[in-house]
């Protein structure tokens, strides 16, 4: 088996394709990224620099695949404008798709997100799949839940106008796992929730979930993909921990729950986002720190997914455990006089 990965740099790359590796049934993987590939050197790796928005470029890198997992898109990042970021995750995705179809490849394996539902209020309570992908009512406010939600409609008209490639769409929470948390960004965002301090400052979401998170482990996310990648898993499945009451979950570790107005940040933000690119970033990924998508996963359950997905909880206890390493690691690398700084 012959497996190619467009975004083969990202975080969740690392551990789909530590996962490709340990399988016997997969004999190579091209890992296409834009910039040279930085894992561990592997005598089934083929690294491959290429850009989703190349079509002659994805046309080679497929040649010899069976299947696609495509996870190149446009996330946090330093891309300063929408049209190049629309031109990557939406364009680009159909660009794979149509490579895919032009190469003869059996099956398409596609990590889209909970954002897809929409970052919206009217959503259900739980959202299983058969609901709307309102992720195309934040265009003007939202990029990321717009781009998944635009791509989850580009899969469904490929699947059904190619009815020979299997097409699987993985809607994940946030993720969590060592190698999702050696990203800078979301370190900073889950270390007021599982770190040291005594205070947590932070949103309380609207709607019937405002207490709830919900949270995706890495590994998790990889293990599916590989089911998919040695069963027949067309359509879309949700995938996440059981949730956590975070009031209650903080008053376990004796945090205090310090709220921050929504209203007041958005508005702070909104002021100072012409003069700050950060701002207009930090702007639109507010419009998801207002509602909580809480997805069910019975469905990945009845395709035979046995594997047991690691809770919310437990997915915050090991944040909580790789903060205390990297503290500790620190510490030990410290100077002589230093550690108690």
């Amino acid at each position: 088996m012959n497996v190619a990965v467009t975004g083969a740099g990202s975080t969740v790359a690392r551990s789909v394709i530590d996962a490709l590796e340990k399988d016997p049934e997969v004999e190579s993987i091209t890992a296409l990224d834009i910039r040279p590939y930085q894992g561990v050197p592997s005598a089934k790796v083929r690294p491959r620099l290429a850009d989703v928005r190349d079509p002659e470029a994805l046309l080679a890198a497929f040649s010899s695949a069976d299947t696609v997992i495509h996870l190149a898109f446009v996330v946090v990042t330093d891309v300063p404008d929408g049209p190049t970021i629309r031109d990557i995750n939406i364009e680009g995705s159909r660009r794979v798709l149509q490579a895919a179809a032009d190469s003869g490849v059996r099956k398409v394996i596609y990590t889209s997100s909970v954002a897809a539902y929409g970052a919206v209020p009217g959503n259900p309570a739980v959202l299983t799949e058969e609901a709307p992908c309102r992720g195309l009512e934040n265009e003007r406010n939202f990029y990321y839940a717009y781009t998944k939600a635009a791509v989850e409609r580009i899969m469904e008209d490929f699947a059904r106008s190619h009815p020979d490639v299997v097409v699987t769409r993985f809607r994940p929470h946030i993720l969590v796992g060592p190698r999702v948390l050696e990203d800078a960004v979301q370190l900073r965002l889950l270390a007021g929730l599982a770190g040291p301090s005594r205070s947590f400052w932070g949103f309380r979401p609207g709607g019937p979930n405002g207490r709830l998170a919900q949270y995706t482990h890495e590994d998790d996310l990889a293990g599916a993909i590989l089911h998919a990648l040695h069963h027949e898993l067309p359509g879309a499945y949700n995938i996440a921990g059981e949730p956590v009451d975070l009031d209650g979950y903080l008053e376990s570790k004796g945090k205090t729950f310090r709220r921050i107005p929504w209203g007041a940040a958005n508005s702070l933000a909104s002021l100072l986002s012409p003069f700050s690119a950060r701002m207009r970033l930090a702007r639109a990924w507010l419009v998801s720190a207002r509602y909580r998508n809480i997805v069910d996963c019975s469905k990945l359950r009845r395709s035979g997914f046995n594997r047991p997905l690691r809770a919310t909880s437990e997915c915050l206890e090991e944040v909580a455990a790789f903060l205390a390493h990297s503290r500790s690691a620190c510490l030990k690398g410290s100077r002589p006089g230093e550690g108690g700084r």
